[in-house]
């Protein structure tokens, strides 16, 4: 007899972190930065996620913040990569450091891109309720995966997610 055992947050966290792969690719937003303010704010997204995708999360954190200051508002795709991003690398820094400064930071920018974005949200739910899983808001990490749509790559283990919540 088979017996599933639902998925701890920790578990989906190092499965999504353990080849410290994007999420969705940020090229369509880079190529909207019609802008000079814009264009400075994409070079300064770049530069960011190379080191992203280096493991590098602090020095990302640090150009996400400074893509973010120089941003006009008028580029909502690349507001959410910016503040998507500076939430998975503030999660990446909960893993290496168990800080609660970390969590709260990667909240913060999780609805702050949500707020941002237009379409393609489930990416965002889902992180969102694994942020607030591991925060221990599990009413807010419910809410979050009951809004992943069924077609999304992000539905299985949202689902899961969300029966380790009752």
């Amino acid at each position: 007899m088979l017996i599933m055992r639902p998925a701890s947050s920790e578990k989906l966290l190092n499965d999504y972190f353990s080849k410290c792969k994007p999420y969705y690719s940020p090229v369509h937003t880079l190529r909207s930065a019609d802008s000079e303010v814009n264009q400075e704010a994409a070079e300064l997204f770049r530069i960011g996620f190379a080191d992203y995708l280096t493991g590098e999360y602090q020095k990302a954190l640090n150009q996400f913040s400074n893509a973010e200051s120089v941003l006009t508002g008028k580029n909502p795709s690349l507001s959410r990569s910016v503040h998507f991003y500076s939430a998975l690398s503030n999660l990446a820094l909960y893993r290496r450091h168990k800080s609660k400064e970390y969590i709260d930071n990667a909240i913060h920018s999780i609805i702050q891109a949500e707020q941002a974005a237009r379409t393609s949200k489930d990416e965002l739910y889902f992180f969102k309720g694994l942020i607030y899983t591991i925060a221990d808001q599990k009413e807010k990490a419910a809410q979050a995966f009951q809004l992943i749509s069924e077609q999304s790559r992000f539905y299985k283990d949202g689902a899961r997610m969300l029966k380790t919540l009752n």
